[in-house]
């Protein structure tokens, strides 16, 4: 089993860019959208702190003086570690079950794919729909693509294959917490007949040739309207 190391890319973002995507992590490590993480060093507290102070320094660099700019700059270092090692205690606390590492939003670095695999699909969402019961999922083409194989649930976590592994099962069991919604070719789907009010959750898996798959996407999330 490979230890699961996180992959940030913090040092490429703008700080708009750096804020929500802290933001982002912050909300799917919440406790009500995930019981996956209920203790967490640096706990979640600390990092919301931090976050805020950098946030308000962001708005006052906007505009403003070379001290609130270096304000800003210190204050993005500091949650840059902070981050990082919650990415880290994350992955640890995952037991390398990828997964649940999945569902705090960080994404991995993964491991050299021989030419001609599928890779994972990147940033997998929900968008709301115009119809009431419907979510669109979305998602970045995945090289050596055939077929996205589309997941969903009601939990945060997919059972695991054979009692193991880090996919669901094929076929889905009746009446399970996840079901496989859809093959496509399209990066873009509509999930109909869903619940108004339910939170559901939702991955791609990539299938390519000669039956080949490719570790599950990030799983996402988002309460139906």
């Amino acid at each position: 089993m490979k230890t699961i190391v996180p992959s940030l890319k913090l040092a490429k973002k703008s700080d708009i860019e750096f804020d929500e995507y802290v933001a982002d992590k912050l909300e799917s490590l919440d406790p009500l959208n995930n019981p996956n993480f209920p203790i967490l060093d640096p706990d979640l507290a600390t990092v919301t702190a931090k976050h805020s102070a950098y946030n308000h320094a962001v708005l006052a660099a906007d505009g403003g003086n070379t001290q609130q700019r270096q304000t800003r700059d210190q204050l993005r270092d500091e949650l840059h570690v902070i981050v990082t090692n919650l990415a880290y205690d994350v992955a640890k606390k995952s037991n390398n079950n990828l997964a649940i590492y999945m569902t705090s939003g960080f994404d991995y670095r993964r491991p050299s794919v021989p030419a001609g695999d599928p890779v994972s699909a990147e940033n997998f969402r929900f968008a709301f729909n115009k119809n009431e019961a419907e979510l669109v999922t979305r998602h970045q083409k995945a090289a050596n693509a055939v077929i996205y194989e589309l997941w969903i649930g009601t939990t945060p976590v997919p059972p695991a294959a054979g009692g193991g592994g880090t996919t669901p099962p094929t076929p889905p069991v009746p009446g399970a917490t996840w079901w496989k919604e859809a093959e496509t070719s399209a990066t873009t789907y509509v999930v109909t007949g869903l619940t108004s009010g339910t939170r559901y959750y939702g991955m791609v898996i990539t299938k390519g040739r000669k039956n080949k798959s490719s570790a599950p996407s990030n799983i996402a999330t988002k309460i139906c309207p």
